[in-house]
């Protein structure tokens, strides 16, 4: 399941992007855990035509995320479930 979601021109093409953040550990054995992304970025490429892919983060449960700019660079700051919190660099994740 998606926990949070940002919108925000992340590649500076002028156009809204889109980040998800989710995963579910604890489900029931019946239904299976819920491990299909922590973190998944989709860019908008044309008017409603996104390129999507899974950047290479560790494996968890992300309950929320939020931009932020430290010295000048942007970063995606994920709230990790019953652990720390995590910063990735937006340019790294995108280029």
């Amino acid at each position: 399941p998606v926990f949070d979601l940002l919108i925000s021109d992340i590649d500076s093409d002028g156009k809204m992007d889109i980040i998800t953040a989710g995963n579910f550990d604890p489900s029931k054995p019946e239904l299976g855990a819920y491990k299909a992304m922590p973190l998944s970025i989709h860019l908008q490429k044309e008017k409603n035509k996104f390129t999507s892919f899974i950047p290479p983060v560790p494996s968890g449960e992300i309950r929320t995320i939020q931009k932020i700019t430290i010295l000048k660079k942007e970063y995606i700051l994920a709230a990790y479930n019953g652990d720390k919190l995590r910063a990735f660099q937006i340019h790294a994740m995108t280029h």
